[in-house]
């Protein structure tokens, strides 16, 4: 198996081709949206890729992302989707039954959700932070996260970092390995 830390966006000398036969033959335990960044694992096991990957072993991924809050688009209005003013009552992430509109499966509810301190010049900032760190156990991908946060808590995710997938954390795995 082997333990990448991604960081989309930045240059390499690789090519492309190089990079596909670099990993050809490995399959990931769930992508990252080409805006996310966070811990990728490559894997050539079949058995390893399931376990990592299926919902049922309860794998926890644990990010760490950065809000401001949503504003209406005219797509939003013409679909009908009510983006309700941002909350910092992250309460509903962890029921059951969630919905996203015009979805039939429910959302899985969130194992953990907090607000981070936000620290400026020194000091905590807690009324003016936008970073939540969550965890999840299923693995739900970066556009549902990003719709969750929008339709149900009126934040925009601007930025969104995977810090661990099972007990591999993005602190020990040097950046591109």
């Amino acid at each position: 198996m082997i333990l990448a830390k991604l960081f989309q966006g930045k240059k390499t000398k690789e090519t492309s081709q190089e990079k596909i036969e670099t990993l050809s033959g490995y399959d990931t335990s769930g992508g990252l949206d080409s805006d996310s960044t966070g811990v990728l694992l490559f894997t050539r096991s079949k058995l390893m890729y399931q376990r990592l990957v299926a919902p049922k072993p309860g794998i926890q991924r644990e990010y760490i992302v950065k809000v401001h809050p949503a504003i209406p688009t005219t797509k939003d209005i013409e679909l009908g989707i009510n983006i309700p003013p941002p909350t910092r009552d992250l309460s509903v992430l962890f029921k059951r039954g969630n919905r996203l509109h015009n979805e039939r499966i429910s959302l899985k509810p969130l194992k953990e959700a907090e607000w981070l301190d936000d620290v400026q010049n020194g000091k905590v900032q807690k009324k003016q932070s936008r970073t939540i760190r969550f965890v999840t156990v299923t693995g739900t991908n970066q556009k549902r996260i990003k719709r969750m946060f929008r339709e149900y808590l009126g934040w925009h995710i601007a930025e969104l970092v995977r810090t661990s997938v099972g007990p591999v954390q993005v602190d020990s795995v040097p950046e591109g390995k």
